[in-house]
């Protein structure tokens, strides 16, 4: 990974939905940081609701945030003119979880990857060969023989691998991938995985990976940021997360992980009860009413996000010294 100024920095990102109850206020995402550099692939875990999409919706303007920054490029996502709003999404792009929904069925591959050099007014070059050259990236050779053929005719995989290409034909400096491989087959997972580590390393793109799977960034991710109920509870190098969780929940994801050495796999955490209303957030440690550490100080004391090592940070009171 190169070391280099961030293409995303999210700083203290707030966003509210309306409940539905009148003047309800349901908060999706609470004050996150986090940032991604050319060439680094960072996962953002946790289990659904707990806003790791939303988070990936206001990086892409798709919903704008209550308060706090979202910058690509250097550009203020929420603040940025319609003309800097599109010369940012030049640079960035999604690949959805679904590439059964995500795909026009009426659209040829090669119009589908075209689609996006159309829409930001790109001439330059021969767009069909640039069209091929991102399907060979995305790994369908020869490009040829998919140009003319429609998503139907595919397999799960190679449909994920068209939206990756459609992505890639308008070279992106990051890359938002929403549960990329969530709804594919398990045999066919790491070769899509793969392919996203290598275009970070290759073609200097940061990667923002959205995932409820630790078992499926801990070979692939350089960062780990792990979300609960809003807001990032531990955060650092990937092989520093795993070896070493420092907040509960954290540890809980990693405890039903499957391990490759029977002899070495970790007891089952299994946490009790679901995970709180968003629109009814608890006191203090909002982690406390499933936590299986919780102290007496925990509902009243919300803790910050303290340094545990180097890059390696958690929000827990074990951490601050404060659960004594």
């Amino acid at each position: 990974m190169r070391v280099s100024e961030p293409i995303l920095v999210i700083d203290d990102l707030v966003v509210d939905f309306h409940g539905r109850k009148k003047g309800e206020s349901i908060r999706a995402v609470d004050g996150v940081d986090l940032t991604v550099s050319p060439g680094e692939v960072v996962a953002l875990v946790g289990e659904s609701g707990c806003g790791k999409t939303t988070t990936a919706n206001a990086v892409l303007g798709l919903v704008s945030p209550t308060s706090g920054r979202v910058t690509v490029g250097g550009i203020d996502i929420a603040n940025a003119d319609k003309a800097a709003l599109k010369a940012a999404r030049a640079g960035m792009q999604m690949i959805a979880q679904d590439p059964y929904e995500s795909l026009n069925p009426r659209m040829t591959i090669g119009e589908i990857v075209l689609e996006p050099l159309v829409i930001h007014d790109f001439s330059e070059g021969d767009l069909n060969a640039r069209a091929a050259q991102a399907l060979g990236h995305a790994g369908l050779n020869p490009p040829k023989e998919f140009i003319s053929r429609r998503p139907h005719e595919l397999s799960g995989g190679q449909r994920q691998r068209v939206v990756i290409a459609a992505a890639l034909s308008i070279q992106p400096r990051l890359i938002v991938a929403d549960e990329p491989v969530s709804m594919l087959d398990v045999s066919i997972r790491a070769g899509i995985l793969n392919l996203l580590q290598s275009l970070a390393r290759e073609d200097d793109i940061g990667i923002l990976m959205i995932t409820h799977d630790l078992s499926t960034v801990a070979a692939y991710c350089d960062r780990i940021a792990v979300m609960y109920l809003g807001r990032i509870v531990e955060t650092g190098p990937t092989l520093e997360v795993i070896k070493s969780p420092q907040h509960p929940y954290t540890e809980a994801l990693l405890s039903v992980v499957p391990s490759h050495d029977p002899d070495h796999s970790m007891t089952p955490i299994l946490l009790e009860g679901e995970t709180p209303d968003a629109a009814k957030v608890p006191s203090g440690c909002r982690f406390h009413p499933r936590c299986p550490k919780v102290f007496e100080s925990c509902p009243m004391v919300e803790p910050d996000l303290l340094e545990v090592g180097e890059g390696h940070r958690a929000a827990c009171l074990l951490v601050s010294g404060l659960a004594d």
